[in-house]
């Protein structure tokens, strides 16, 4: 017995030894614990690839502040002037094992240089990491940790020139529900491709449940890319959108956008506007994803434009589409679209295709518009007011008619109208003005054409490359001011 007790002795002599070696270690580790963990982050950093130094200002047992520099020390590509880490460290036993799990993370000043180049996206050093973690399927379990970043600061090389990105966000449990961007006016060029001086934007984000509400403006003094170009451009959009599912790469759910937009010219090509204001809003539902989507819905719309030029000229346009029938998809083909329902188009003054009016309104019950890439086509019925219509030298005041409408345009614009045109008065100077050595007929028939009512019950009107031609489909009537009926029959009528 007395020699078990000694062996006792010396064993809990030797635990003490032990415990005091391992409180001595422990206690040196605390006091040493910032070289420590630098040494630790440092070290795993550039086993990763990455170069990297990390300033430890304060380190506690359930968290950690530092200041953080990755990348080439001369030019960094990121720079943290304070990162606040909070964690919980597990026990053996629970769930996870023993280790340590980032419960919040705060950036405040973070500073980034960014490569986006060719459709590429670059974090420089960084990289490698960003691989190797977006690699890995996510655990089904585990909760991301709530990501702070203020001030931050982004600047973005890209093809066409620098930009910078200022901004503060929140991110929960890898969901993001909190984005206030802007990127202050600057200039981006490449060639040809984009010209874009003064543009700047910024962004307002907030994520509720599986809803974001959004709001996006921006502005450029000028931007021109090919066969576009535009000046004076300010745009809002707000929405109110689904938020998307990034592990399957959809966007499904009810989707709201009111969009504003103006110009001071845009221009596609030979035409322009000129004084543009336009109001569009979009209440409908979004499927699919950036490489292949369907957005449809209801679309209430008002476009004006104080002037346009090219192919249709005129002054004091505007169109109207109330709860039009929406589709806007993307599909291996490119990008379409269609409307559909009800319109209204009013022009103070309005030219194109050999016509010219004033105050004229074109109505539709429905009218059917879409496209895909370039090409765009329209159809539908029309009623047709107009205090002034002109075409050559045939002039109608006070016209109202009706017409059915198909038009093409994909580089040429082909229109093909049936319809029908009636006009209180009208002149056509065929034989020139009446003049006193004008024989009786003549002078007759001469002041006839210079005042009169026309009735013309059915007419193709047909424009292409090869001009614009009119055809009589039944006989016209046209009724002198000073008495009598002249008959126009078409061409083919015995």
């Amino acid at each position: 017995a007395r020699r078990a007790g000694g062996v006792l002795r010396r064993l809990l002599m030797v635990a003490g030894v032990i415990l005091c070696v391992l409180a001595i270690l422990v206690a040196l580790a605390w006091l040493n614990r910032r070289a420590v963990t630098r040494q630790v982050l440092v070290g795993w950093l550039e086993r990763e690839g990455v170069p990297a130094d990390v300033d430890i200002q304060r380190i506690e047992m359930d968290g950690v502040v530092a200041r953080v520099r990755i990348g080439d020390p001369r030019n960094p590509d990121v720079t943290i002037e304070r990162v606040e880490v909070d964690y919980a460290i597990g026990s053996p036993w629970s769930k996870h094992g023993l280790g340590v799990t980032p419960t919040r993370i705060r950036l405040v000043r973070p500073v980034a240089r960014v490569s986006l180049r060719g459709g590429k996206l670059s974090l420089g050093s960084l990289d490698p990491l960003v691989k190797k973690f977006t690699g890995r399927p996510p655990q089904p379990d585990s909760r991301s940790p709530l990501v702070l970043v203020e001030r931050a600061r982004v600047r973005v090389d890209t093809d066409y020139g620098p930009a910078n990105i200022l901004g503060d966000a929140r991110v929960e449990d890898g969901k993001l529900m909190r984005l206030v961007a802007r990127m202050p006016a600057t200039a981006l060029r490449s060639g040809d491709r984009l010209d874009a001086r003064d543009l700047g934007a910024a962004v307002d984000l907030t994520t509720t449940g599986d809803r974001v509400a959004l709001r996006v403006t921006a502005s450029a003094a000028s931007a021109a890319v090919p066969g576009a170009q535009g000046r004076g451009v300010n745009l809002t959009l707000t929405g109110d959108l689904p938020y998307p599912d990034l592990k399957t790469r959809r966007g499904d759910g009810r989707a709201r956008v009111d969009l504003a937009l103006t110009a001071d010219r845009l221009a596609e090509g030979d035409n322009a506007a000129r004084g543009v204001d336009a109001r569009l809003l979009f209440d409908g539902t979004t499927a699919g994803w950036i490489e292949a989507f369907r957005i449809g819905g209801q679309t209430t719309a008002d476009l004006r434009a104080d002037r346009l030029e090219g192919a249709v000229a005129g002054q004091g346009t505007r169109l109207r589409l109330t709860g039009a029938a929406t589709v806007l998809d993307r599909t291996g083909e490119g990008f379409g679209w269609r409307v559909e329902g009800p319109a209204d188009i009013t022009a103070a003054r309005i030219a194109g295709a050999g016509l010219e009016g004033s105050g004229v309104r074109l109505s539709a019950a429905r009218l059917v518009v879409g496209g895909r890439g370039a090409a765009m086509e329209a159809q539908g019925g029309l009623a047709l007011a107009a205090d002034r219509l002109a075409m050559d030298d045939l002039s109608l005041t006070g016209a109202r008619g009706a017409v059915r409408l198909d038009m093409v345009a994909d580089g040429a614009v082909r229109i093909d109208a049936q319809g029908s045109l009636r006009a209180a008065r009208g002149a056509w100077p065929l034989f020139g003005p009446p003049a006193r050595d004008d024989i009786a007929e003549l002078g007759e028939m001469k002041r006839a054409l210079s005042a009169f009512a026309v009735d013309i019950p059915a007419f193709t009107l047909a424009t292409g490359d090869s001009g614009t031609r009119l055809t009589l489909d039944r006989p016209a009537t046209l009724t002198p001011a000073n008495g009598g009926v002249l008959t126009l029959r078409p061409a083919a009528a015995p």
